[in-house]
C-alpha cells in the first residue's frame, strides 16, 4: 500500500540523496514499518514527522591531509552525519574504511538513533567516516592522521559526544589521545571516546540473547541444539558464536567473502574465542589446525543449511541470493549490525514470512552498555530481555505481527513524542 506522507518523504529524500540508492531504499522500507504507528497516531504525520525522518540533521563533507613515510602528502576524504539530537546529544560511531559510503553511513547514523532510543538512552545518533585503509599506514602515518581527523572533527561534534567505534586498536588508542589534548579546548561539556563494556562483545551477546528470547516466544525454532551460522568474522561475529556456544547452539559456520569454515559438529568454542580475540588470522589458518573443520573459499555462508543466521557483517551481507537460500531452508535470521542485510534481502525475508529482526533491535547491547566499562553480563542479558519484550508487546498491535515493524515503531515512539514537545 502507498502512502502520500511516504511518497512525500521519499521525494524529499531523493532530492538530497541523488546516487543514494541503498540508503533510499532502508529508508522507504522504515517508512513503510511505521505505517500502523502513523495511521493510529494521525498527528505524526500533520507534524511532518515522516518528511523530518528524511534527511539528517547535519551532513558535513571534508578532507584530512596527512604526511605519508615517503614524503608525499595524502589527502582522506572525510564526513560528519548527525541524524537526529532530539533525545539527547549524540552518540558518534567512528568508520575507517577504504572508500567512504556515504549511503551506508546516512543509514548507520539513522539506525544508532533508533537503537539508542530502543535502549532507552536521551542520545541521538551520528556517524564520523573516513576513505582510509589503517592497515596499510605505517603507526607514524597513523597517528598523522588520527590527530588531524579528530582536530578537523571536533568543531563538528555536538555538547557531550560519546565517540565510539569499532577500529584497529592502535588507531583507538591514536584518536582517544588527541580527544583528550583537544578537551580543554573544545566548546560545552567535554567529549570522550569510551570502548563502553567492548562494543563488539557487547553487540555479539547482546545479539544471541535477543534471538534466545525472541525464539522462545514462539518466532522460529529454540535456541538450544540448533544449528547457527554467521556472516562475518570481525566484531561482533566471533562473540556472537561464543555466546550462542553458551547458550546452547551448535556454530556450524561462520566466514566473510574470502569464505567460510564449516564444521558439521559445530565449531569449538576455544576456536571462537580465538577469533574474536585476534580478527586478523586468515579463516584458511583456523582449519589447517583441526581436522574436522573444513574451509570452503569464495563466501559460500548463506548455503550452510544452517537453523539460525546472524549476519554481522556490512561487508558480506546477506544479499538476495543469500536470502532465498535461508528462505527455502526455512531457518531464522536476527541482524547483527546496521547494513549487514541489503534491502532486497529484507523484502525476501518479510514476504517470505521468515523470523526477521533488524539490526537496530538485535544488536543494541552496545547501545545498553556504551557508558560503562565494566559490566556485568546478567545486566545485558536483562537489558536484551526488556527490549525483546517492548517490540514483542508493540507487534501485537499491528495487523500482521513481525518484529521488524515491531521494532522500528517501538524505537521511533520516543522520537516522534520528542519531537512533538520540542517543536519544529
Amino acid at each position: 500500500m502507498t502512502y502520500p506522507y511516504i511518497q512525500r518523504a521519499m521525494t524529499l529524500a531523493e532530492g538530497q540523496a541523488p546516487g543514494q540508492a541503498g540508503f533510499l531504499q532502508r529508508l522507504e522500507t522504515f517508512l513503510q514499518g511505521l505505517a500502523p504507528c502513523f495511521d493510529r497516531r494521525p498527528e505524526y504525520v500533520e507534524a511532518g514527522l515522516p518528511e523530518r525522518l528524511a534527511a539528517p540533521e547535519r551532513a558535513v563533507f571534508f578532507s584530512v591531509p596527512y604526511p605519508g613515510d615517503d614524503g608525499r602528502v595524502y589527502t582522506a576524504p572525510c564526513c560528519f552525519i548527525q541524524y537526529t539530537t532530539v533525545l539527547g546529544p549524540a552518540r558518534c560511531a567512528l568508520s575507517l574504511q577504504p572508500t567512504l559510503d556515504v549511503s551506508g553511513l546516512k543509514w548507520k547514523a539513522l539506525a544508532l538513533s533508533l537503537e539508542n532510543s530502543l535502549a532507552g538512552l536521551s542520545m541521538g545518533g551520528a556517524v564520523a567516516g573516513a576513505a582510509i585503509d589503517p592497515t596499510v599506514l605505517s603507526a607514524q602515518e597513523s597517528m598523522a592522521f588520527c590527530q588531524r581527523f579528530i582536530t578537523a572533527l571536533a568543531p563538528f561534534l555536538p555538547a557531550c559526544a560519546v565517540l565510539e567505534g569499532i577500529v584497529p586498536h592502535r588507531e583507538r588508542g591514536y584518536l582517544k589521545g588527541q580527544l583528550d589534548r583537544l578537551a580543554y579546548t573544545l566548546p560545552g561539556p567535554a567529549k570522550t571516546f569510551t570502548d563502553g563494556w567492548d562494543q563488539a562483545q557487547a553487540r555479539g551477546y547482546g545479539l544471541c540473547y535477543f534471538a534466545q528470547n525472541a525464539l522462545r516466544r514462539g518466532t522460529g525454532p529454540r535456541m538450544e541444539g540448533q544449528a547457527v551460522a554467521i556472516g562475518g568474522r570481525t566484531g561482533s561475529a566471533a562473540w556472537a558464536g561464543e555466546k550462542a556456544l553458551q547458550l546452547g547452539a551448535m556454530v556450524t559456520a561462520i566466514g566473510d567473502s574470502s569464505g567460510c569454515l564449516h564444521a558439521a559438529a559445530g565449531l569449538p568454542l576455544a576456536l571462537l574465542r580465538d577469533m574474536a580475540k585476534n580478527p586478523t588470522r586468515p579463516l584458511a589458518a583456523c582449519a589447517d589446525e583441526t581436522a574436522d573443520i573444513v574451509f570452503r573459499p569464495g563466501g559460500a555462508i548463506w548455503d550452510a543449511g544452517a537453523d539460525i543466521y546472524f549476519p554481522c557483517d556490512p561487508a558480506c551481507p546477506l544479499d538476495e541470493l543469500g536470502a532465498r537460500a535461508v528462505i527455502a531452508h526455512g531457518a531464522a535470521v536476527f541482524e547483527g549490525a546496521e547494513n549487514a542485510c541489503t534491502p532486497e534481502a529484507v523484502r525476501l525475508l518479510r514476504e517470505g514470512g521468515v523470523p526477521y529482526a533488524p539490526g537496530i533491535a538485535a544488536a543494541c547491547g552496545a547501545a545498553l552498555l556504551q557508558n560503562t566499562r565494566q559490566e556485568s553480563d546478567k545486566r545485558l542479558r536483562t537489558g536484551m530481555k526488556a527490549i525483546l519484550d517492548a517490540v514483542w508487546e508493540e507487534s501485537l498491535r499491528i495487523p500482521r505481527q513481525e518484529l521488524t515493524s515491531a521494532a522500528y515503531i517501538a524505537a521511533f515512539e520516543p522520537i516522534a513524542q520528542a519531537m512533538l514537545a520540542q517543536g519544529i
